[in-house]
This record gives structure tokens, C-alpha cells and sequence, in this order.
């Protein structure tokens, strides 16, 4: 087991049980907002009014959900903040937009000193056995894009540097939280370096869709 994979199977073992419900929300969410909104809403001019309504209807459905010990937090008044905490508080989850495939993007953090320090983790490799059992959070980010056929892809990255909009984000964690789930044994366990990030590429996925899992951030 290599030195950071106890950390690694940690974070992974408190995800599983949220990826259905996650799913769950955000397809349901999808449907009522495209009851309820106007076409002329509808239109990619208006993508941040859909956007808002998401993260609204994702936290309604969150809040009525089978969670286990994770917590729905984030501060409404802040553009309707959405956020995860697990039982141990040791992980939080900010919901965010992704890119789009298949050149997805990390957010930056921007110039908000709170964004900042929350982009700012520490590397896994680096904080030793504070990875592990709440000692030290690990502040990561939610990322979810809506495909054209009603689902979703969903993941959630561990940042691990603060940079400016439009720059590339650091991250050294990516998990592709597949609506199918598996243990962690039977995950793709792959290190990858290259030159757009580095980054442990984890597929929540059953074995059958591994094959289609490309694990990849942009």
C-alpha cells in the first residue's frame, strides 16, 4: 500500500454512499425545473438562471434524502451556496459546475480570500497521517455537468492550489462518482503526470463501465 492510498481509500469509502443520492437529486431537479421554467428561460443566455435553480432544487432534494452521516450545509445568501459535510467533518464538498466535456475545468478560486484558502489543501502525499480520521479536513469540490439525455457526471476533485479565473487548477484527487458503485479494490488505481495536472485518478464505478471510465480532469 503505497503511502497515500490509505488516505485515498478513506476519502473514497465516505463517498459511496452519497453517489446515488447525488444522482438521485440532480436528475430529479432537472426534471422539475424544465416543468416549471419557462423555454424562453430554457435558452443558453439564460445557463445561470438554470444553474441557480439547480443548486436550490439539488439542496430541497438533498435535505430529504437518505444521506448517512453527511451533513447539507453553505450559506444560502451566497448564491445558494451548496455544500456537503461528512459525519467526521473531516470532508467538504462545495457543488459547483463543471466544464464541459470533454475538456472539462476546475474552477479557480479567484481573488476571495475564503475561496482562496479553501482551494488550498495541502498535498495528500504531504500531510502524512493528518489525512486521515478528521485531524485535517479535505475541502473539495463537487463538480457536476448536465448531459443533453437527463443524467449527469458528477466528481469530486481535491484542489490543491489557488489560482486565478481562467487558470488551470491544481488538484490531486479526482473521483468520477458513477451512478454505479463498487468497492475500492476492483477501482482503477492509477498515478498520472503529465502536463495539464497531477492527479490520482479513482472510478467510483461497477466493473463493467470501467472500461468507458476515462477518469480524466481537465
Amino acid at each position: 500500500m503505497t503511502s497515500i492510498e490509505p488516505a485515498v481509500h478513506y476519502i473514497h469509502s465516505e463517498f459511496v454512499g452519497l453517489v446515488e443520492p447525488l444522482h438521485e437529486a440532480f436528475a430529479g431537479s432537472a426534471e422539475l425545473i424544465d416543468n416549471y421554467l419557462p423555454a424562453n428561460l430554457r435558452t443558453h443566455e439564460h445557463g445561470w438562471l438554470r444553474s441557480a435553480n439547480m443548486r436550490a432544487a439539488v439542496r430541497d432534494a438533498l435535505d430529504a434524502s437518505d444521506l448517512g452521516d453527511w451533513d447539507v450545509r453553505g450559506n444560502l445568501a451566497l448564491n445558494g451556496q451548496l455544500m456537503l459535510v461528512n459525519g467526521a467533518g473531516d470532508i467538504i464538498v462545495r457543488m459547483l459546475k463543471d466544464g464541459k466535456p470533454p475538456v472539462r475545468s476546475v474552477p479557480g478560486a479567484g481573488h476571495n480570500r475564503a475561496r482562496r484558502m479553501y482551494w488550498s489543501n495541502s498535498l495528500i502525499e504531504d500531510v502524512g497521517d493528518d489525512a486521515l480520521f478528521g485531524k485535517r479536513a479535505h475541502q473539495m469540490l463537487g463538480l457536476w455537468h448536465e448531459n443533453g439525455d437527463g443524467t449527469f457526471e458528477i466528481r469530486a476533485v481535491r484542489p490543491v492550489g489557488a489560482v486565478k479565473y481562467g487558470s488551470k487548477t491544481p488538484i490531486d484527487l479526482c473521483l468520477e462518482l458513477a451512478p454505479a458503485q463498487s468497492t475500492f479494490e476492483s477501482l482503477a488505481f492509477d498515478v498520472e503526470d503529465d502536463d495539464n495536472e497531477d492527479l490520482l485518478n479513482i472510478h467510483i464505478a461497477n466493473e463493467e463501465n470501467d472500461n468507458d471510465a476515462s477518469g480524466h480532469a481537465g
